[in-house]
């Protein structure tokens, strides 16, 4: 409570302030408010008492979680114990502001009314930005003879956000003593019983019909009133479902009404006033419903199974309940896995579909796997995963049903994906990137000569640095310093290595020893050649050297080919389908442009794309060693130097008998 008075009367203050001075108000950077509720405040330290406060705020019925009006109608009686005094009294409105919503600039958007002893007045009103996070702020002046008392009536609407509402009471504590008499009456278009209302803040209230009521007296406001309950529009919605699931108790209508609790695709964000509550009251409602409906279906049955996926998608991590799998969209890489449980179900499920909701979950579903697959990094999952969809699309999908798909899909399309460009994600055929090889001493060095976007992507290390790696062979990865720049991959195997253990090692290398140990970048790029290179590796009297000078790569880069226009042409035409709708939009039209990019990849191999092989000798082994090429080289310059003075002397002598 002395958090809350201090809060407030910092507030008053600062609100005193800037009405004391007359054109000397301090500006911020105008910004929306949301107008909630406050309680009628005295600007400075005064001898009047509130002595009776009646208010009343009703709900109204508009459609739209943002477009639902409170109306707040106040009657205070105020009493003066000391001399006469003109005091200023007023409503900080912005001690109820909340960021994003109602952007009110004058009294007429309030609908404000004034009263003083039955005369109307016209307050002053300070705009939104004008004072701080104070504004905006409507007050008036009166005066009062000693041992006068004063009716005053406000009036005003105020916009709740979503299905969240906030009245500053505490307000009210810094008249003289408690409020004498309180009673309040919070009026709503329904029965005022949860789920409709879901919470209110403070207690002492009683329930009557349509009513929430307050008697008071005597009253020191330590809490401010915060009230969560349905918007309207969604109570019109779900309560026939409610009603009829209710009496019925049958599996059906349990599972209709608890699906009208999520929004068209089930699995994404919920509605948008449901980010507003501050309790979890909403979120154990839908709990509760939803394993209510799950209990009356029969085990793997399709309701049973769409109805465990949505329970997964809102409940299977804590911060999970309000954003659902859209989670997985967002930047923060730790929201780039799905849980194992819908994994599963999507698995064991997704041949064996047997209705039109279950076939349209699991479509919604696959747009997340999808997503999940790009964002790790793993286009070939993604694509064969996007050709799920594809199916379960066209089976189960019409146009009406896409155009609803969450814009937060096309974020993480573009942010994946780029503009058709290789970026995060690595090609989905990586096989038109046909590395180099030369071998050194027992190092083997793949190089790939790589587009700029895509080897930044990759990873650098080195094993001997790394004493958790526990193999006998050493691996590095790095980028050379000089042009043309090329990413370079080498393995290196002990001196001590016989025969015998390296064909052992070969046979780990070529069978996925390696995949744990690359991210997904990497790994993607490397194991395409990566077997063939070791398997045309020998070690021959303790030496490492190719069993062929060159690998064909030409049947596998064809078949690769072949797959991703397979792809395009897959993709185009079930793109007809869905033309002009958001999954064009968002998948089909990119997804297009980022395997075209990697096609393009493959249209600019040369003929001769074979992976090549050539070995480097030691410096101590070389067959010129570097004293000779000292020697060699010196001689030459020597040569040349008596050829160029042999020269010069001839000229010389010639030029003598011509003069």
């Amino acid at each position: 409570m002395k958090v809350v008075k201090s809060f407030v009367i910092l507030a008053l203050l600062v609100a005193a302030l800037i009405l004391l001075l007359p054109g000397q108000c301090v500006y911020a950077d105008a910004a929306p408010f949301f107008i909630g509720g406050v309680n009628i405040t005295p600007y400075a330290e005064t001898n009047i008492v509130l002595s009776k406060e009646d208010l009343t705020i009703t709900f109204g019925k508009n459609v739209g979680p943002r477009n639902s009006v409170a109306r707040v109608d106040a009657k205070f009686v105020l009493v003066n114990t000391g001399d006469k005094v003109s005091l200023r009294v007023g409503f900080p409105f912005g001690l109820a502001s909340r960021p994003g919503f109602d952007n009110t600039s004058s009294l007429e958007s309030l609908k404000a009314k004034v009263k003083v002893d039955g005369k109307e007045i016209t307050p002053s009103f300070i705009e939104p930005g004008e004072s701080g996070q104070y504004g905006p702020l409507m007050y008036f002046d009166i005066t009062f003879e000693k041992s006068e008392s004063k009716n005053v009536e406000v009036s005003y609407e105020a916009e709740p956000v979503g299905g969240y509402f906030l009245y500053v009471l505490t307000t009210g504590a810094y008249w003289k003593g408690p409020i004498g008499t309180l009673n309040m009456t919070f009026k709503f278009p329904y029965e005022a019983v949860s789920p409709n209302v879901l919470s209110v803040t403070p207690g002492e209230y009683k329930v009557k019909g349509n009513e929430i009521v307050y008697q008071l007296t005597n009253y020191e406001p330590q809490q401010d009133i915060e009230i969560e309950f349905l918007p309207y529009d969604f109570y019109e919605k779900i309560n026939p479902l409610k009603l009829k699931a209710e009496k019925s108790n049958s599996s059906s209508d349990w599972f209709n009404y608890a699906l009208a609790l999520f929004p068209q695709n089930p699995l994404r964000s919920l509605e948008e006033f449901a980010g507003w509550y501050r309790t979890n009251a909403f979120k154990d409602y839908v709990s509760s419903v939803l394993q209510k409906a799950v209990g009356l279906q029969e085990k793997n049955s399709p309701e049973y199974v769409v109805l465990q996926e949505i329970y997964e998608a809102h409940y299977s991590a804590p911060a999970s309940f309000l954003e659902g799998y859209d989670a997985v969209t967002r930047l923060d890489q730790n929201y780039a896995y799905l849980p194992q449980n819908a994994i599963s179900l999507l698995e064991n499920n997704v041949d064996a579909i047997k209705t039109s909701i279950e076939g349209k979950v699991f479509g919604y579903f696959l747009e997340y796997v999808v997503m999940t697959d790009l964002r790790q990094n793993n286009p070939q999952k993604a694509l064969s995963d996007f050709n799920k969809l594809l199916a379960i699309a066209e089976k189960y999908f019409d146009k009406d049903d896409y155009n609803e798909v969450s814009a937060e899909l096309d974020i993480a399309t573009t942010y994946s994906l780029g503009d058709g460009l290789v970026k995060r994600v690595s090609p989905a055929y990586t096989e038109c990137f046909v590395p180099s090889v030369s071998i050194k001493g027992r190092t083997v060095f793949v190089r790939y000569d790589l587009p700029y976007e895509m080897a930044q992507g990759l990873e650098t290390f080195d094993t001997k640095n790394d004493p958790n790696f526990g193999k006998a062979y050493q691996l590095s990865a790095n980028f050379e310093t000089v042009p043309p720049y090329n990413y370079v991959f080498s393995i290196s195997f002990p001196d001590s290595l016989t025969e015998e253990d390296f064909d052992k090692m070969k046979d780990e290398l070529q069978n996925g020893a390696l995949n744990e140990y690359f991210d997904g970048n990497t790994y993607n790029l490397l194991s395409v050649y990566l077997p063939d290179i070791i398997g045309n590796l020998t070690l021959k009297n303790g030496k490492l050297e190719a069993i062929k000078t060159s690998i064909d790569t030409e049947e596998k880069s064809k078949n690769a080919l072949a797959s991703l226009r397979e792809q395009i042409i897959n993709v185009e035409d079930y793109q007809k389908h869905f033309e002009n709708t958001v999954f064009d939009r968002v998948f089909a039209q990119k997804v297009i442009a980022y395997l075209s990019s990697n096609k393009a990849y493959f249209d600019n191999l040369p003929k001769d794309s074979n992976i090549k092989f050539a070995a480097v000798q030691n410096a101590t082994k070389s067959s010129i060693s570097k004293t000779r090429l000292t020697v060699v080289l010196c001689a030459a310059v020597g040569a040349l130097l008596v050829y160029a003075a042999l020269v010069m002397s001839r000229r010389t002598k010639a030029l003598s008998t011509q003069k």
